[in-house]
């Protein structure tokens, strides 16, 4: 862990055995319990969809990760006019559910929902509102 200065708390792989190591930026040797932070490595016991679900989670609240509904016009083209009004806004698309066939949607309507990676908050924030005012309807939906 060079150069975080945080102390590393390893078990040797079931053995019992435990080493402790910190690095300070300065290279000295750090206390553990003077430490504000820890990090715990493991092996392969980790489940890791429990830990991408933990991840994920921890980006939607930091609204990093937001998911948005748009009602647009069944035409062609529009689902080219978002993804480029998304990426000129600086979004990364994650996902994309496309429905047309569904009651809830008008005629010659489609609902699209949209997974994007923003910066931050305020970054989401901005994205919409610049969405609406191309015309778009957008409504944020809860993670």
């Amino acid at each position: 862990m060079r150069g975080f200065g945080v102390p590393v708390l390893a078990k040797d792989h079931g053995r019992g055995r435990w080493s402790r190591r910190s690095r300070r930026p300065d290279g000295g040797a750090g206390a553990l319990s003077r430490a504000e932070v820890g990090l715990v490595l493991s092996g392969g016991n980790i489940d890791v969809r429990m830990l991408a679900s933990i991840l994920v989670r921890g980006l939607e609240r930091e609204d990093k990760i937001i998911s948005l509904r748009l009602v647009i016009d069944d035409q062609p083209g529009m689902l080219g006019r978002v993804a480029t009004s998304l990426g000129d806004a600086g979004a990364n698309i994650l996902e994309v559910s496309h429905r047309r066939m569904f009651l809830d949607v008008p005629a010659k309507g489609i609902t699209l929902d949209v997974m994007i990676e923003t910066k931050d908050a305020r970054h989401a924030a901005e994205i919409i509102a610049k969405l609406q005012a191309k015309g778009f309807s957008v409504f944020r939906l809860n993670a």
